[in-house]
């Protein structure tokens, strides 16, 4: 048991990943940071995340999420701001970290209710 110690600073990192909802955790930061301009009233670059078939389709640019592949999807390329003339939300402050992590596990793991591929 002694020897497990060295792991306890991760807990906290490992259970917040593990308590990722995508229905509970992820629909609402869509809702409250990206609606506005990518809903039902509004799809700005032909881009829409409230509803699923489009959402993975993508817009105008492609598809903004790779199922699986987070770290290559455009879409957290865009809210992280690694390009900053492409940062999202445009209006309104960035994502806090917490809620980047939460977006990034959700589409890590099962994004808009798909299964995330197996790892070989």
């Amino acid at each position: 048991m002694a020897k497990l110690v060295f792991l306890l600073p991760l807990l906290p990192a490992l259970a917040t990943a593990a308590a990722v909802d995508f229905v509970k955790d992820i629909q609402p930061i869509f809702r409250k940071h990206c609606y506005g301009c990518h809903g039902a009233n509004k799809q700005e670059a032909a881009f829409r995340l409230d509803h699923k078939a489009s959402a993975l389709k993508g817009g105008d640019f492609g598809a903004a999420i790779l199922p699986g592949h987070a770290d290559k999807s455009p879409l957290m390329h865009a809210v992280l701001g690694s390009n900053p003339k492409m940062r999202m939300p445009r209006k309104g402050d960035p994502l806090m970290p917490r809620t980047l992590r939460n977006l990034r596990h959700g589409l890590m793991t099962a994004p808009l209710g798909r299964k995330a591929p197996a790892r070989s």
